[in-house]
């Protein structure tokens, strides 16, 4: 049987790597990005999900999608309040 290594993201400032099974997002979440979808800048954000295989490690490459004329790209902030929270107390934030 073969072992599944899961996907991680190293974790700034440290040699711990964060394990990668969900990611969750917001959409249309500024004014700015609002009129670049067309809207008016007032519109509420929206929430949807990505695979975590959608996560391209540190160096990796992007191929650009053959016959595509207007490729759009964007990056996404990985935010783990407080890497393996749940074993903290709350004395142990401060």
């Amino acid at each position: 049987m073969q072992t599944v290594i899961p996907l991680s993201l190293a974790v700034a400032g440290s040699s711990q790597r964060l394990p990668v099974r969900r990611i969750f997002c917001v959409g249309r979440n500024y004014a700015d990005h609002q009129k670049e979808m067309g809207g008016s800048g007032r519109e509420q954000p929206f929430f949807f999900a990505k695979a975590a295989h959608d996560v391209v490690p540190d160096g990796g490459n992007i191929p650009y999608p053959p016959g595509t004329a207007n490729y759009h790209w964007e990056t996404e902030l990985v935010v783990a309040p407080a890497f393996n929270a749940c074993a903290k107390t709350p004395s142990q934030f401060t």
